[in-house]
């Protein structure tokens, strides 16, 4: 159950992993425009302050949570650059009591299975955005710059390689000022 002040809000949720050491770790997430809480091909604005059921399945993820690590959900209206801002800067409210999270559980007895498909990749590990701050304007810019990273396809004869430049920038306070560029 959830309500939002604003005709146009959306929710991302990430499921994470807090070990008994306070390290968090990611398993999957979530999103969704509830414009787009009936239907994908159809948004209806919200009513601000009306309460609406709705349904958001997590990204299938295989994982085992270890004994002593607690289980997080947690929502945010934005999660911005991987997530459009809203055209406003909604508030949610979540109705205490009202909102389940269902997972799915493996039995006890079942055993680990082995691994069939090799893991194979000469590419670096997934890219990040360059730490930035906002500077005086509020103007807050994030790169992420991915140099080209040749590798062979395994049982070919194929070279494949990519690179990527990509800058997302946005004004605090401003929804709006969002943009995204990807070479």
């Amino acid at each position: 159950r959830i309500s939002a002040d604003t005709p146009v809000a959306s929710i991302f949720l990430r499921l994470n992993d807090v070990r008994a050491d306070g390290k968090s770790w990611p398993v999957t997430w979530a999103t969704l425009n509830l414009t787009r809480r009936d239907s994908m091909s159809v948004p209806t604005p919200l009513t601000p302050g009306h309460v609406y059921d709705v349904t958001i399945k997590l990204r299938s993820a295989a994982y085992v949570f270890r004994p002593g690590s607690r289980i997080r959900l947690a929502l945010s209206e934005g999660f911005w650059p991987m997530l459009w801002p809203s055209p406003e800067t909604p508030t949610l409210t979540l109705p205490t009591g009202a909102s389940t999270l269902t997972l799915p559980v493996r039995p006890a007895n079942t055993a680990d299975g082995v691994f069939l498909i090799p893991q194979t990749s000469g590419a670096d590990p997934a890219p990040a955005y360059a730490p930035a701050n906002p500077d005086a304007s509020g103007r807050l810019v994030l790169t992420n710059n991915e140099p080209s990273s040749p590798y062979m396809v395994e049982g070919s004869n194929i070279e494949l390689a990519s690179s990527s430049e990509e800058t997302s920038e946005i004004t605090l306070g401003d929804p709006l000022s969002a943009r995204w560029r990807q070479t």
